[in-house]
């Protein structure tokens, strides 16, 4: 992303992974530490969606998800191609591998609050090949559920208190798209 105002922009306050800037009397926050995000819409051959549901400190409940991460984020990762990056997200947190990685569209996750932009790929003909659960640092619970009835378990799961990230709808979308 190019942030050439960033640059003129005031530093409130540097942490270890993000700052917190103001420019122009806007406030934001720019992620320090990775060069890319991605997020992958894993879809097997038998057209299940495999979605994640990880606890969220930040919002303090659980979140169906899509496998997704930072390009870049660690020292031996820091030339990491974003659809490496995005392979082995979809390997770490889902235990799922794919032939078939189309990138689908880059898009900012809080165009008013964040630098954040996501790289959205699209994982068709996924095959499990491990367990999934994420790094060490995560706890995740991998789902894998017929595209057919995805709406209603996404309903389910809401009227059981998880919170759904919005992307996972913007991904539905690309899965009917690309599967009709």
């Amino acid at each position: 992303m190019n942030l050439k105002n960033k640059w003129d922009a005031i530093v409130h306050h540097r942490g270890e992974f993000l700052e917190f800037l103001e420019y122009k009397s806007k406030e934001y926050i720019h992620n320090v530490r990775a060069t890319g995000i991605v997020l992958v819409i894993p879809v097997t051959a038998e057209k299940e969606i495999i979605f994640i549901e990880q606890y969220r400190i930040v919002m303090h409940n659980y979140v169906i998800e899509y496998p997704a991460g930072l390009a870049g984020d660690e020292a031996s990762l820091k030339d990491e191609a974003l659809e490496d990056a995005a392979k082995r997200e979809l390997f770490e947190e889902a235990g799922y591998e794919t032939d078939e990685l189309l990138y689908l569209m880059a898009a900012p996750t809080s165009p008013g609050t964040s630098t954040e932009v996501v790289n959205y790929y699209l994982a068709l003909n996924c095959r499990q090949t491990g367990s999934g659960g994420g790094d060490e640092t995560e706890t995740i619970i991998v789902h894998k559920v017929p595209l057919h009835a995805t709406y209603d378990w996404l309903q389910d799961k809401l009227k059981d208190g998880l919170l759904v990230d919005p992307r996972v709808y913007t991904g539905l979308y690309f899965v009917d798209h690309y599967l009709r």
